[in-house]
């Protein structure tokens, strides 16, 4: 047996805690955003330039580190790095 559902038009979808752009959530990331920037250091840059969708041979460039393989390599590992910090300042 189904039961009828009335939907909230001002609902977001798929979410009970609202749109993830609202002013609440803007706010927690502003306060958020220097304690964690301050947590990773220079793990920091890395996730902002992967965040903007950068590859491991533009964030090696980026840095100085040659735009070759052993450039994109080093950025590999920066990566992995920067997500492992993340992991362990998130917990």
């Amino acid at each position: 047996m189904a039961y009828r559902v009335h939907s909230n038009p001002t609902a977001a979808k798929g979410s009970f805690v609202g749109a993830p752009d609202a002013v609440e959530w803007q706010i927690v990331e502003a306060i958020n955003a220097p304690r964690i920037d301050a947590a990773l250091s220079e793990h920091a840059k890395v996730l902002d330039m992967s965040i903007a969708g950068m590859t491991a041979r533009e964030i090696a460039a980026a840095n100085g580190w040659g735009d070759g393989k052993s450039g994109e390599r080093r950025a590999v590992k920066a990566q992995d790095a920067a997500l492992a910090a993340l992991a362990k300042n998130a917990a």
